[in-house]
């Protein structure tokens, strides 16, 4: 994914040099998959010296978007939405089977400026 991204922004699809910092808006990812021929985790020596393990679980140091968007791609349809308001504050909407209504918020309350949560 750091190939990809870095790509995008410097043209250099070596992650490893000519690193740039960047901020995306949203990413959208259904499924990141990262294999090898031999295993099915691949330990993977990051830029700073540290390790992540891909497979099952990631381990990485921090990941920063404004928006964290789950879809189910092949219906076309928002299951959750983890990022912040128009007005900055952090807020979580969990859909359910259409994505027309959300089934769970945690975020503000536009009328009392609090937080809520709402099932």
């Amino acid at each position: 994914l750091g190939m990809v991204l870095n790509s995008l922004i410097s043209g250099n699809v070596n992650a490893q040099v000519d690193m740039e910092d960047a901020v995306f808006e949203n990413i959208t990812c259904r499924n990141a998959v990262f294999e090898t021929v031999d295993c099915k985790d691949a330990l993977i020596e990051t830029a700073n010296g540290k390790d992540a393990i891909f497979g099952n679980i990631v381990i990485t140091d921090d990941v920063a978007c404004r928006n964290l968007a789950i879809l189910d791609v092949d219906e076309g349809e928002a299951k959750a939405l983890l990022g912040l308001d128009t007005n900055g504050n952090g807020r979580l909407v969990m859909y359910g089977d259409d994505s027309n209504y959300p089934i769970a918020y945690l975020g503000e309350n536009e009328k009392t400026n609090e937080m809520i949560l709402q099932l």
